[in-house]
């Protein structure tokens, strides 16, 4: 068993190093919510000092539609005693650079220790590993690679990283670099480097200290202490004609934490690149929404398209579930695509053989009925979307979540009639769903029927 650390001045030095070492910010806000203290990775959150953050309303570092959030936290704490957590809440944190960050936040409520007589905050930063799966998603989608790159490279911004990158990427012949991000804020081509060699027939794993880079290079870094070049072979090379460049605050290869997201982020750019030598979108041509395992929004529209090219008169359901948004507020986005998948699976179980059922946004789903189904069968199915889910749902040990589910619904459309109009149709109708209380359905009018 270690020994128990002493009193002395050298703890409350260890005490100022832990607390500003931790992947978050610790706060203190007293009854009105004014930081009294503030300690951890505060610039990398906001991109502003701790003296900024003191003395501050946190509520004033959020945007006005997401202060109630915080709001909700405090109230929520102070209700509790001083031994229960609150939490998590996901806070988008406004960054100096105008983007906010997203943190998890928990609360701790204080107000009667005379010591401290607030509540205690805890905004722990996302993680790298967050914005791979939305950087997977959005490939899936059909973003442009450069982008892509770009947004992988600035999760590696994120623990447990925490380190500036940019991706450099070399033309098939060879003559052109550009960095993704377009302009980084870290030295890169066509300034000296290690990047130079990191790609091509000696390529190799490269770390460089400060000392060993070209004058000039070292008067851009920016505060950054070192610097790694990651080679990336895709898929049909024999030499790489691609890297990754982490730049670092810290002196030392990258540790085993930070080298595992790093790898993570490579396989992801070396399976994108290999999708999209000439600038050809990732996974073009599938057709399954990965999270929950339907049709995409991409497979949706194009068996709509399909039946309405051929003359069908399809019926469409367009459903948007009801009160989602409050789960993932609540609950965090682990929580929300955990129901989701739930979600997927009432549906299924709802729909006929022969309907197309597909996932199209984050909380919105359809359903493509053939041109043969009538009005009470799409009724029918309709009032079994709606019973379904209805039913709570369960997600690990938190309380049964309650959504609900509002449904568009168009059918009798003239043959012809075209895939927008009929998504506009059903959109209008679920609208009208919405307005009359939600957890029920609307059938939009068909032309026939409005000249009638």
């Amino acid at each position: 068993m270690s020994a128990p650390i002493e009193s002395g001045p050298d703890v409350l030095g260890i005490h100022a190093h832990l607390l500003a070492s931790i992947p978050g910010v610790l706060v203190l806000l007293d009854a009105r919510g004014i930081v009294r203290f503030a300690s951890g990775q505060v610039e990398h959150l906001g991109g502003e000092s701790v003296d900024v953050l003191v003395g501050s309303e946190l509520t004033s570092h959020l945007e006005p539609k997401d202060r109630p959030l915080l709001t909700w936290l405090l109230a929520a704490s102070a209700a509790k005693s001083p031994e229960q957590l609150t939490g998590p809440v996901r806070l988008p944190y406004l960054h100096t650079d105008g983007r906010p960050r997203l943190a998890e936040a928990w609360a701790l409520n204080r107000l009667a220790d005379p010591a401290l007589a607030g509540f205690v905050v805890l905004l722990l930063l996302e993680s790298a590993y967050d914005h791979f799966d939305q950087v997977l998603a959005s490939a899936q989608a059909g973003v442009a690679l450069e982008d892509n790159l770009s947004a992988l490279a600035g999760a590696l911004a994120l623990p447990p990283v925490l380190g500036e990158s940019f991706f450099v990427v070399a033309s098939p012949d060879g003559r052109k670099i550009s960095c993704f991000p377009p302009n980084p804020s870290v030295p890169g081509p066509p300034a000296a480097g290690p990047w130079d060699q990191a790609m091509g027939r000696d390529s190799a794993i490269l770390y460089t200290e400060l000392a060993g880079l070209p004058e000039s290079t070292r008067a851009a870094a920016k505060g950054s202490r070192s610097v790694s070049c990651f080679p990336i072979l895709t898929r049909g090379e024999s030499t790489p004609s691609a890297c990754l460049v982490v730049w670092s605050r810290e002196l030392g290869p990258l540790g085993t934490t930070e080298r595992t997201a790093v790898d993570r982020a490579l396989i992801l750019a070396s399976l994108m690149m290999s999708h999209s030598v000439v600038g050809e979108r990732l996974l073009e041509e599938a057709s399954q929404d990965l999270l929950t395992g339907l049709g995409n929004r991409r497979s949706y529209f194009q068996a709509l398209d399909s039946r309405v090219a051929a003359g069908d008169r399809p019926a469409v359901l367009y459903i948007d579930i009801d009160g989602f948004k409050d789960v993932n507020d609540r609950l965090g986005r682990l929580a929300g695509d955990s129901a989701l998948r739930v979600i997927a699976r009432r549906l299924s179980s709802v729909v006929r053989p022969t309907d197309d059922l597909a996932r199209i946004g984050g909380d919105e789903f359809a359903i493509l009925c053939a041109s043969d189904v009538t009005e009470p069968q799409v009724i029918a199915i309709a009032a079994r979307v709606v019973e379904r889910l209805a039913e709570p749902i369960s997600i690990g040990d938190a309380p049964a979540l309650k959504v609900g589910a509002s449904i568009g619904i168009v059918l009798d459309f003239p043959p012809g009639t075209t895939s927008d109009a009929l998504l506009a149709s059903a959109d209008e109708a679920l609208c009208e769903a919405k307005a009359a209380g939600r957890s029920c359905w609307r059938v939009a009018p068909a032309p026939e029927r409005q000249r009638a």
